[in-house]
């Protein structure tokens, strides 16, 4: 059996070409992503054009930290 995410991109890739659009002009973007890696990559090969995670810091100085330490870990 599929992973659910994996069967979601089937289906709507089944449901873009029964009604005649290109599966691939429909972007898929997963919200309030995980923010490791290996589930960024899993969302990636089920599917997922982009991903959008969530801040926790609330000033500017710390939100810019946050970044870099996010892509430290993710690129």
């Amino acid at each position: 059996m599929q992973p659910v995410r994996q069967q979601g991109r089937a289906v709507l890739n089944e449901l873009a070409t029964h009604a005649g659009r290109d599966p691939k002009s429909i972007a898929i973007l997963a919200y309030i992503a995980p923010r490791d890696r290996a589930s960024l990559q899993a969302l990636e090969e089920a599917g997922a054009d982009a991903a959008a995670v969530m801040l926790t810091s609330e000033s500017e100085t710390a939100a810019l930290a946050e970044l870099a330490q996010l892509a430290q870990q993710t690129l």
